[in-house]
């Protein structure tokens, strides 16, 4: 078979995939469902329509995050510290209740992964 043709045809079958897939996308957003999250970084304009309306977004979501650990922490922290730690004491590096607070956060805050809480924490 010529490359022309093959081209061809790997180029109708990209068509296909991407019919295919926007089909699939309508099905889930008429059932209700969200799309998944994906890995990289959206490339679009900031909801806010300033700076200022940006931190002070940003600075109520952060105090009512506060308020709710200030109330919760210390309580959480006595007891993760009672945990005796299973592992190697010369390769430790961080503690283990930084360990569960970082699982626990990870978890209540939705993310998938290590590398996306990572990539969330240290946003701008």
């Amino acid at each position: 078979m010529s490359g022309g043709r093959e081209r061809g045809r790997i180029e109708v079958s990209r068509k296909e995939w991407r019919i295919l897939q926007e089909k699939l996308r309508e099905k889930k957003r008429a059932e209700g469902l969200e799309p998944a999250a994906t890995a990289t970084l959206p490339n679009c304009v900031s909801p806010y329509g300033s700076i200022d309306e940006e931190t002070e977004g940003r600075l109520e979501a952060v105090t009512e995050q506060v308020k709710i650990m200030r109330a919760k922490l210390p309580i959480l922290l006595r007891q993760l510290r009672a945990i005796r730690d299973p592992r190697h004491p010369k390769k430790i590096r961080h503690r283990l209740t930084c360990v569960f607070i970082y699982g626990i956060l990870s978890f209540v805050l939705q993310m998938s992964s290590r590398r996306e809480a990572n990539r969330e924490m240290t946003r701008p």
